[in-house]
Order: C-alpha cells, then structure tokens, then sequence
C-alpha cells in the first residue's frame, strides 16, 4: 500500500541489510532516514518528529529499551510508534525485549512485512 503521503521514518539500526530495509520502504513511498546509533537517534528527534520509528533492539537491546521506555515516557514523543526491527527469537512468544513500549515488532528476516506493518500502525487496521 503506497502511503497517502511521504510519511517519515527515522530508522536505528547498523546491520549491513540496513539499507534494503530502507529500500523497500522508499519503493513503497516512505521517507527513510537511517541512523546507526542512539545518539544520533536523539539528534534527529531534536530536528523533529518522524511519523515512525523502526528500532533493532537486537544490536544494544538493553540500551535500544531504555530509549524507547524514554520517549514513551516523554509527552514531546510519546506518541510515536515504535517498531522492534529484530532478530529477536521470542517474536512468537510474550518477549519482555519486545513489550517495553514498543508497538509492533517485525522478524529482521522477514523486511517485506515492514510496509504492512506500517500502513496499520499509521492507518488503523484494513478492514
């Protein structure tokens, strides 16, 4: 689904595959903005909001969770929805790694179900 229009997406993440990711993204018509660390995360958020954030929590996973714990926390950022990119193996399961404020969470194998998982997060549900 194309979006209505160019919806901004700050990407973290510094796996090699980073790139196709945002790729993809672009193809379908987002705006991708990516960043290899949380400082530069930080950075962007003081530039403005970006429509989604998209997270590996695999990389630094505990300092991944303190950052979004904090924006959720932050009433400037709170509302941004935040997806888990990862090669978290407890995707199937109830996985604390991926319940700390995180909206959706995304298998890092499976980058063709970003697109859908971003229509709904910024769309609502199709019906």
């Amino acid at each position: 689904m194309v979006p209505f229009a160019t919806e901004n997406i700050l990407m973290l993440d510094e796996r090699p595959d980073r790139e196709f990711a945002a790729y993809i993204l672009q193809k379908e018509g987002y705006s991708v903005a990516l960043v290899g660390g949380l400082d530069q995360v930080r950075g962007r958020l003081s530039q403005g909001k970006p429509d989604v954030l998209i997270v590996d929590c695999q990389l630094a996973c505990a300092e991944s969770i303190k950052l979004v714990e904090s924006l959720k926390l932050d009433p400037l950022t709170a509302e941004i929805p935040v997806v888990a990119f990862t090669a978290c193996p407890h995707l199937t399961d109830p996985c604390p790694k991926c319940e700390s404020g995180f909206d959706r969470a995304v298998p890092a194998g499976m980058v063709d179900q970003l697109p859908a998982t971003l229509d709904e997060l910024l769309r609502g549900p199709v019906a």
